[in-house]
């Protein structure tokens, strides 16, 4: 199943349920463009009698909550759609993201094709009338193969862009993942433990980063287990010939090393000034990590330029797994299949 990243903003609004005065409600349709949705997927091979499964992000970058429910409702001629949380979420806070869980399944009396995945956001006016806030369709549709055909492979790398500048605040290496400065870059995410399935649990990456450092915000799904942990790599394309892995564990500890070829070293983080916290929720657990520049070779980040980044998730809960954000875990700890993050201004 091929997966690539696009960001869709998509033009729509609505009046709160929240709102009780008529200028306030005004306010509100002036943000229509501050509401976001961004499949992770454009792609996708639905075999008969399988769920391809995917997320879509929305984030909503207005002023205040929504305070009635937004539901997902997902539509197709060539597949049968499911979307959870059914009833959609409720309130929706600003800043922050709420993912959907989409599932598909071809429909046994379609023949082999193409069929675009329409998706409509949906909300209640002050009437508490149903309106339509976004629409999208899917990266021009998905295809249904007939039974026995082959599912094609993902490509191997992954790309995400980040902002560079002199406005962003930075994050607190706390463990406080409300920090308001986490809020606003949409989450990497869409990992996989093969060439076609994806994790059970959707670990999600925030970056972040001034001209000195880089941070990431990393959100684990689930209890922690002992050895539970993320994985960073790192490496400049200028050098590919060497590289840098973090791994922090869901108890704070943190082990680098240092790879030249194939030949790696431990070292201690704070020699390469790399920091890190973590803290544990009700229903996952969360890691900060800071990363300077020089650790990878480079005396400053600068906009246009080019990190290669990968991201692991070990997960020791039942059932234990190992995903990748970009590859797979037979090749996913190499310079060729890591992902690229393009800094832009």
């Amino acid at each position: 199943m091929r997966r690539t990243r696009i960001a869709v903003a998509v033009a729509g609004a609505l009046c709160w349920c929240l709102i009780a005065r008529a200028h306030l409600c005004d306010d509100v349709w002036r943000q229509m463009d501050k509401l976001i949705l961004k499949p992770d997927v454009t792609n996708l091979v639905a075999k008969p009698g399988e769920k391809t499964e995917f997320s879509v992000l929305m984030q909503h970058n207005m002023d205040r909550p929504i305070a009635c429910f937004v539901k997902l409702i997902g539509e197709s001629p060539g597949f049968d759609v499911t979307v959870e949380p059914a009833a959609g979420f409720n309130p929706v806070r600003p800043g922050q993201q709420y993912t959907y869980k989409v599932a598909l399944a071809a429909k046994p009396d379609k023949p082999s094709g193409n069929y675009p995945v329409s998706f409509r956001l949906m909300g209640n006016d002050m009437r508490r009338q149903p309106r339509e806030l976004k629409s999208l369709t899917l990266g021009g549709g998905a295809a249904a193969p007939a039974a026995g055909t082959a599912t094609p492979a993902p490509p191997k790398k992954r790309a995400a862009v980040l902002g560079l500048g002199p406005d962003k605040t930075a994050p607190a290496v706390d463990g406080d993942v409300t920090d308001a400065a986490w809020r606003g870059p949409t989450p990497l995410s869409g990992f996989l433990v093969d060439e076609k399935t994806r994790a059970r649990r959707e670990t999600l990456i925030v970056p972040r980063c001034d001209p000195d450092r880089l941070w990431f915000m990393i959100t684990c799904p689930g209890a922690p287990a002992p050895n539970d942990a993320v994985i960073i790599w790192l490496a400049n394309p200028e050098k590919k010939n060497q590289r840098v892995s973090i791994r922090v564990e869901s108890d704070g500890r943190v082990h680098v090393d240092h790879y030249r070829d194939e030949a790696s070293r431990s070292v201690e983080p704070t020699a390469f000034g790399i920091k890190a916290a973590v803290a544990a929720g009700e229903r996952a657990w969360y890691a900060e990590v800071e990363v300077p520049a020089p650790v990878v070779g480079r005396e400053r980040i600068e906009k246009d330029q080019i990190w290669l980044v990968n991201f692991a998730r070990d997960s020791k809960a039942p059932p234990a797994e190992l995903s990748y954000w970009s590859g797979s875990p037979a090749a996913g700890q190499k310079v060729e299949s890591f992902g690229e993050l393009r800094l832009t201004p």
